[in-house]
């Protein structure tokens, strides 16, 4: 790891494109390749497959926590410094979950998480512009927001036994403007907010671009850059990261 800080990458790599929406055998290389050029010290994968993944051999430490409807897919943290207290967070009737691990820093043990909350399950066709569209979406906005809420219940009764530090690496699947994102971010710094440009979309739906992946860090952290990659086209989220040092 480099002196100048940590540096704490959050990607949904989309299973590795399993399921072959990107018309290549090439991705989970690529997403490799993509990783050890950009060379965090920290990485938090959602939608992580096991079948399907590189080996991350640059990444000694490695916790995959599974979800348990599907052992093959969940979450996985990847680090170059040693990982203590390994643990997930089954979400109840959920293919989504977290996992947290703990680590060294600088003399401070910091720990991580990798939050990943409930979608929306959107496609295409439910475009705008179905006359069934408006009262179905609301709804299905409506249920999702209320499991998300409850995902955040069960995320603050593990953090408030936690004493350390935290950094947050999440998919949210939802946006700065609602009550979970309020409560996840807590009184922590939103890497983007503080060292981001632009508009910082990770995501599209329905052809509008979205930030629904977030870092957050503690107060403690100071924010040295962030990075959204909009380039990168290996998944169906942006891979986000921040380089943060202590204050």
């Amino acid at each position: 790891p480099i002196s100048s800080g940590i540096k704490v990458m959050s990607f949904n790599v989309r299973l590795f494109n399993r399921y072959q929406w990107i018309k290549s055998k090439e991705v989970p290389k690529s997403i490799e390749n993509f990783i050890n050029k950009e060379n965090p010290d920290l990485i938090c994968l959602q939608e992580f497959s096991k079948e399907f993944s590189p080996k991350f051999n640059n990444y000694p430490y490695q916790f995959i926590g599974s979800s348990k409807k599907n052992g093959q897919n969940g979450l996985c943290i990847l680090s170059k410094y040693p990982l203590m207290n390994q643990s997930r967070l089954d979400f109840e009737d959920s293919n989504n979950s977290a996992v947290y691990a703990d680590l060294y820093y600088k003399k401070d043990t910091v720990r991580i998480y990798n939050v990943h909350l409930e979608s929306l399950r959107i496609n295409l066709k439910d475009t705008l512009f179905t006359k069934q569209y408006p009262q179905k979406f609301i709804n299905r906005i409506r249920i999702v927001s209320q499991k998300q809420e409850v995902q955040i219940d069960r995320f603050e009764i593990v953090d408030q036994k936690n004493h350390h530090p935290t950094i947050i690496c999440t998919d949210l699947n939802n946006n700065a403007f609602s009550r979970v994102y309020d409560r996840l971010k807590d009184d922590r710094s939103d890497a983007f907010v503080l060292s981001g440009n632009g508009l910082g979309a990770t995501y599209k739906l329905a052809y509008f671009p979205f930030r629904i992946d977030f870092i957050f860090t503690d107060q403690k952290f100071k924010v040295i850059n962030f990075n959204t990659y909009h380039d990168l086209k290996l998944s169906d989220h942006k891979p986000i990261s921040a380089l943060l040092d202590w204050k």
